[in-house]
């Protein structure tokens, strides 16, 4: 047969009966915390509910507080547990420990929450005045949410009085050994990070990295491809482009041309002076040409008698094909004209 509870508890001494009715009614507490705490999280966010969700971030910001709001009733629960039962110095240090333990896992996961859905790369553009690429945001989410564990974890592990210095040194010696073999990687990793906010190039850029000239058509975490002329595909290092100078020829203004025209000996001053003005004159009308830095300069007498005219200036376009076909026309009228300088009969002399 079974004994009625209120036997059990009469059957007990009244000391210890007191701390079993205490325990109970603690446990009882405890216990309706925990089932209702979905019941109390709703109740804690009804008055906002209905206003966050018709927000952009209504969402996300609910689902941010609902984690530490059931983590606090939890808390809540500890702490009228431990009211009830009026423990002595060292089970309230142990519960203490628990609570304290509780309420930085809650800041910890709101944190963590946060960071995993803000954007981080607008936060700083915003913030500094500096423009930030958003592809950072996957490196910058994750290192911020590794440095939000690594703290709540210490703080956590000092609240159960576990050393953490002891530990941080003990780490270091197995992380150096990791550090010297993953050296290379994570020097390509920030070289990619330095990519992504430097912003030297992008993909389909022509660029120069020493020796090497090709078309830009891909940039990974590890290394960045490049396409040569003849369409040998070449894998550069992050870390190697972190480090050497980048000449990007895609963003060009405008490129330079500087051509050289022979005259033979035999032309005149005056067939020279006109043709120098007719050189000009065409440069000027050339609708590539950037008209205010062209020119055209009788720069010396080579050492045959031939006179050496040099053409300079800037062609806007930026494109390689167009840049040629600019500078084809350029030589073409030059040599059209220097055939009409040849016949050119400055005015008072005849022909004879």
């Amino acid at each position: 047969m079974t004994m009625p509870f209120d036997s059990i508890l009469g059957a007990l001494d009244p000391p210890l009966r007191q701390t079993a009715l205490r325990l109970l009614i603690a446990l009882v507490a405890f216990l309706l915390t925990w089932l209702l705490r979905h019941l109390l999280l709703n109740l804690a966010l009804a008055p906002f509910r209905r206003r966050l969700e018709g927000t952009p971030f209504g969402r996300s910001v609910i689902e941010i507080v609902s984690q530490p709001i059931l983590i606090g009733v939890i808390v809540l629960g500890l702490l009228i547990a431990m009211a009830i039962l009026g423990l002595d110095a060292s089970a309230d240090s142990f519960l203490r420990a628990i609570i304290n333990s509780l309420v930085l896992l809650a800041v910890a996961t709101a944190l963590y929450r946060i960071v995993q859905i803000a954007p981080l790369a607008a936060g700083l553009s915003a913030a500094t005045g500096v423009i930030v690429d958003k592809r950072l945001d996957p490196f910058l989410n994750a290192a911020l949410r590794l440095v939000i564990l690594v703290m709540a974890s210490a703080l956590i592990l000092q609240e159960w009085g576990v050393n953490v210095s002891a530990i941080v040194a003990g780490l270091g010696i197995g992380s150096l050994a990791i550090s010297l073999a993953a050296q290379d990687t994570v020097a390509n990793l920030f070289g990619f990070v330095s990519i992504v906010a430097d912003r030297p190039f992008s993909v389909g850029d022509y660029i120069a990295v020493m020796d090497i000239e090709g078309t830009v058509e891909h940039v990974g975490l590890r290394s960045t491809a490049i396409r040569k002329l003849d369409q040998a595909r070449v894998m550069i290092p992050n870390s190697l482009l972190n480090r050497v100078a980048i000449t990007n020829w895609s963003r060009l203004q405008k490129r330079r041309f500087q051509l050289s025209l022979t005259a033979p000996a035999s032309l005149q001053s005056a067939q020279l002076d006109w043709l120098l003005g007719a050189l000009r004159q065409r440069l000027a009308e050339m609708p590539k040409v950037e008209r205010n830095t062209s020119e055209a300069l009788f720069t010396r007498i080579n050492d045959n008698g031939s006179l050496l005219i040099e053409l300079r200036g800037y062609i806007l376009e930026v494109t390689w094909s167009e840049y040629m076909r600019a500078v084809e026309r350029i030589n073409l009228s030059a040599l059209d004209l220097l055939r009409q300088a040849q016949t050119f009969v400055p005015s008072g002399k005849d022909t004879a």
